[in-house]
C-alpha cells in the first residue's frame, strides 16, 4: 500500500504543478478529477487495442521499434480524443486557451497512473517507495499530454492557426514518445543503458519540458488577454522556471 500511496502522492503533486499555471480562468476541482479518471480509463482501454495491433504486426523485423511506434501513435491519439471529447461535451468548462494544456496534462497523469500500476504489479523487486522511473513516467505523460492538447484550447477559443498547431504538436508529442520508448526498450533488451542512451533520454526529457514550457507561456498570455488583461500576476514554477511579466510592470 505504501508503494501505491507514493504513486498517488506523485500524481497529486504533478497535477498541482499543472494547476498552478491555470491562473486566469481556473478549472474546478471536480473537472481535474474527471480528467484524471478519463485518462486512467482511456489507458486501460487502449491497452487492448495496442495488444491487438501488435498481434497484427507480430512478425516485424524490429519488435522494439514496433512497440514504441504503437505506443506513441495509439496513446497520443487517444489522449487527443479525450481532450476533444471534453471540449465538445463540456464547452462551458473548456473555454480558455490554457484548457488544452491543462486537460491534456491531467489526462496524461491519469494515463501514467494506470501504466505505472501495471508495471509495478509485474515488478517483484519493487520496494516500498516509488521507483524514479515511475516519477519520470508521470512527468513524461504530463508533458506529452499537454503538448498534444495545446491546439484544442486554441480551436475552442477561435484562435487562428490551430490546425497547424495541432499537426505540429501532435508530431512533436508522438516523436518524443516514440524516441523515449525506443531508447527504453533497447536498453531493456540488453539490461543496461549506454552513455549515448542516457544522454538521449536526458535530451528528450529536457527538450520536451522546454517545449511544453513555451506552450504554457503562450497559452497563459492568451488567457490573460481574454480574462484579466490588467493582471500583474506572474507565471513561474519549477521545473519550468519560466517568468512572464505583465506589460504594465515593465
Amino acid at each position: 500500500m505504501v508503494l501505491y500511496g507514493s504513486l498517488a502522492v506523485c500524481a497529486v503533486l504533478a497535477a498541482l504543478l499543472v494547476y498552478r499555471y491555470d491562473m486566469y480562468e481556473r478549472e474546478p476541482w471536480y473537472m481535474i478529477l474527471l480528467a484524471v479518471a478519463l485518462g486512467w480509463g482511456a489507458m486501460w482501454l487502449i491497452g487492448f487495442v495496442e495488444g491487438w495491433t501488435l498481434d497484427r504486426f507480430g512478425t516485424a523485423p524490429r519488435p522494439d521499434l514496433l512497440v514504441a511506434a504503437v505506443a506513441a501513435t495509439h496513446e497520443e491519439l487517444v489522449r487527443l480524443a479525450v481532450v476533444i471529447l471534453l471540449a465538445i461535451v463540456l464547452p462551458g468548462q473548456f473555454n480558455d486557451p490554457m484548457d488544452g494544456i491543462i486537460y491534456g496534462s491531467i489526462i496524461g497523469v491519469g494515463m501514467a497512473i494506470d501504466e505505472s500500476i501495471s508495471y509495478l504489479r509485474l515488478d517483484p523487486a519493487a520496494g516500498p517507495l516509488l521507483p524514479p522511473a515511475e516519477v519520470i513516467r508521470v512527468t513524461g505523460h504530463l508533458v506529452m499530454g499537454g503538448i498534444t492538447g495545446f491546439a484544442i484550447g486554441m480551436a475552442r477559443t477561435g484562435l487562428r492557426g490551430w490546425p497547424w498547431a495541432l499537426a505540429g504538436c501532435l508530431a512533436v508529442s508522438m516523436s518524443l514518445h516514440f524516441l523515449w520508448d525506443a531508447i527504453a526498450l533497447a536498453a531493456h533488451g540488453v539490461g543496461v543503458m549506454t552513455a549515448w542512451q542516457t544522454a538521449g533520454a536526458i535530451g528528450l526529457l529536457g527538450s520536451g519540458i522546454l517545449f511544453y514550457g513555451m506552450l504554457v507561456v503562450r497559452s497563459s498570455a492568451w488567457s490573460r488577454q481574454i480574462f484579466d488583461p490588467l493582471s500583474r500576476r506572474r507565471l513561474w514554477g519549477w521545473p519550468l522556471t519560466l517568468l512572464v511579466r505583465d506589460d504594465a510592470s515593465r
